[in-house]
């Protein structure tokens, strides 16, 4: 379990589940994560880059990832200059056999 990782039912905005709906369910569509019910600042983004290789150990979820990250290549201009994201861009999610 992860810092952060929430059995209430409520959306803790740190652990890996909650890190890919903020990433892959909002942030790519170009939403605010803040109003789906997470609460995400600059130490969300800090939680998320220190974390992504631990979040993509498995095939399944490197998987969900490599697709996250697609996504945002789709719309890497749109990224670029953004500080906390633009490091997904090029961060390496293949796993190591």
């Amino acid at each position: 379990m992860f810092a952060g990782e929430n059995t209430s039912g409520k959306n803790c905005s740190l652990c890996e589940k909650c890190s890919r709906t903020i990433m892959g369910g909002i942030l790519a569509e170009k939403k605010d994560p803040n109003l789906f019910g997470f609460k995400v600042d600059n130490k969300t983004f800090e939680n998320i880059k220190e974390n992504i290789n631990g979040f993509s150990k498995n095939k399944v979820t490197n998987v969900l990832w490599l697709s996250i990250q697609e996504k945002f290549l789709e719309n890497k201009e749109y990224w670029k200059d953004n500080e906390n994201l633009n490091w997904f861009l090029e961060v390496n999610l293949k796993l190591k056999n």
